[in-house]
């Protein structure tokens, strides 16, 4: 079950495929980062808690406020604080991982995805157990999204086809 996703639009989604939040040991001391530039791996503090980061934009000498993606969640935020990250947190792979959907494209002609697309998609991932299949691995995984509304539901909806069939989306094989 995947626990957290963003969606950007339909080219790009992340999913959490595990609930971990407190990653480092907020006692041991804080070590502020040096030489911040972009993808440089940090610890974080949100709303008191430490959060394996990764730089995406940095600061500047007018404004030092950093644009950092939270590794585990996929999202971005901005910091003006980043700490050393201890070598042990670097080998634990990310939980996040940014993926595309199986099957589907833009409408034949259009440039853009549909006005309102991400929102529709996601509508139909809340309030539901959300299953992710991956069908191609890579870079970028392309995966297919079903939606349950129990643990123990019988009936599965296949939301990539879905957002076709709401006219969001073209089916591609």
């Amino acid at each position: 079950d995947v626990l957290n996703y963003i969606i950007s639009s339909l080219t790009y989604l992340t999913v959490n495929t595990a609930c971990y939040r407190k990653i480092y040991d907020m006692k041991k001391a804080l070590i502020p980062v040096k030489d911040i530039k972009e993808g440089t791996s940090c610890a974080v503090l949100l709303e008191s808690r430490g959060y394996r980061g990764n730089v995406i934009c940095p600061g500047t000498p007018d404004n030092d406020v950093h644009q950092v993606r939270l590794v585990d969640f996929g999202t971005p935020h901005s910091f003006t604080e980043l700490f050393r990250l201890d070598a042990y947190y670097f080998a634990m792979p990310a939980l996040a991982v940014k993926c595309s959907l199986a099957h589907i494209s833009k409408t034949e002609g259009d440039p853009i995805w549909p006005d309102g697309a991400s929102k529709y998609l996601e509508e139909s991932l809340a309030n539901c157990f959300v299953k992710v299949r991956t069908v191609t691995a890579g870079h970028v995984p392309k995966v297919e999204l079903y939606t349950e509304l129990g643990p123990n539901s019988k009936n599965s909806v296949y939301v990539n086809r879905e957002l076709v069939y709401d006219g969001y989306a073209s089916w591609v094989e």
